[in-house]
């Protein structure tokens, strides 16, 4: 008997929950229309609807500059755009092979092909540091017979940036090449420049 009471109880205490909503939304609908028709003068100047519509555009503006300068150890306007820099595809005429060198060129373009990517990426890891620089780094190697690079040295770099030489000739220094009977040494041009669709 009694869980049949509180049963009852319980819904008619949800009916009236939803009778008093559905009567209060309908007086606030007619309120709030009537003040839209009227506009009435506020006595509080900082209730009017323009007010508060700026003070929200501000609040969200402050918002923005203080998750951008915590993020970004500065104002919005100097939020760092997103890096966009290419590594020109190179071709057979490109590479200055050695005479008496094992591996040929078609070989040698495959790999450089393969691995210009992880160039791509630092590159563009190392454009977030220095904005806007460019160039050519002009590389020798010398390919040993199992295939890895026993030395690589740079000939020569117009990208003014001698910590972004050293981490290129590093990576290109751990590249894998074709086993072969003998010494290879080539010579390999990477054109580093920013893409123009940025």
């Amino acid at each position: 008997m009694a869980r049949f009471f509180y049963k009852c109880l319980g819904r008619f205490a949800l009916m009236t929950a939803a009778a008093l909503w559905a009567g209060c939304s309908e007086a606030c609908e007619e309120k709030s229309s009537q003040e839209t028709d009227s506009e009435p003068v506020l006595s509080n100047p900082f209730k009017t609807k323009e007010y508060i519509k700026q003070r929200t555009e501000d609040s969200y503006r402050g918002m923005y500059d203080n998750l951008a300068g915590t993020l970004y150890g500065s104002g919005a306007e100097f939020i760092p755009t997103k890096a966009n820099g290419s590594v020109k595809i190179l071709d057979l005429s490109d590479l200055e092979i050695a005479s008496g060198s094992s591996l040929e060129g078609n070989s040698l373009l495959l790999v450089i092909k393969q691995r210009t990517p992880g160039l791509r990426h630092l590159y563009n890891k190392f454009l977030k540091k220095k904005l806007g620089f460019e160039g050519t780094i002009v590389m020798t190697l010398s390919i040993v017979p199992d295939g890895s690079v026993s030395k690589a040295s740079v000939k020569t770099s117009t990208t003014e940036f001698k910590e972004f030489d050293e981490e290129i000739r590093t990576a290109v220094s751990r590249w894998k090449f074709e086993k072969s009977d003998g010494i290879t040494s080539v010579t390999i041009p990477f054109e580093f420049s920013e893409s123009s669709d940025k």
